[in-house]
């Protein structure tokens, strides 16, 4: 008599990706908004939080989706090649130029993690990108001029 299973292929677990995360939580907040939203309007406080929360949200979107459309055109444009053409072979001077890079990303730092993550995938030392992640949010004219605006 065979056994009941007979196949030896290993079974495959099933994967969450980040989509199933995503409509998951679409759903869960279609179905508790207006809950929510009658909850939040009951506390003062809560709605001082949904404000300000909804305010930086609005403020750094433009910034993050201008960093994930530049990573994106690093991918598409830049090979590791002409990266590593382009940032000097000593690291610290690598380091150095990279940090002066992150002026000319007109963006915080939630754009500058996706173009850091991307440099780091074409092949620039860690350290360069960390300097670039680093220093765009400092040494930008854009953030330093937003910053003073939204918060005189």
């Amino acid at each position: 008599m065979l056994p009941a299973n007979t196949d030896r292929r290993p079974r495959r677990r099933p994967t969450v990706t980040s989509m199933h995360v995503f409509a998951t939580l679409l759903v869960l907040g279609i179905v508790t908004g207006p809950y929510l939203a009658e909850w939040v309007a009951a506390s003062p406080a809560l709605r001082t939080g949904a404000t300000v929360f909804t305010g930086i949200f609005v403020q750094a979107t433009p910034f993050l989706v201008l960093g994930v459309l530049v990573s994106g055109g690093i991918a598409a444009f830049v090979s590791p090649a002409v990266l590593r053409r382009v940032v000097p072979k000593n690291e610290p001077a690598a380091v150095g130029v990279s940090g002066l890079a992150g002026m000319a990303l007109p963006g915080c730092e939630c754009g500058a993690v996706p173009v850091s993550r991307r440099l780091m995938n074409q092949g620039m030392p860690t350290s360069a990108a960390l300097a670039f992640l680093l220093s765009a949010p400092a040494i930008n004219p854009v953030v330093l001029v937003s910053t003073a605006v939204a918060f005189p």
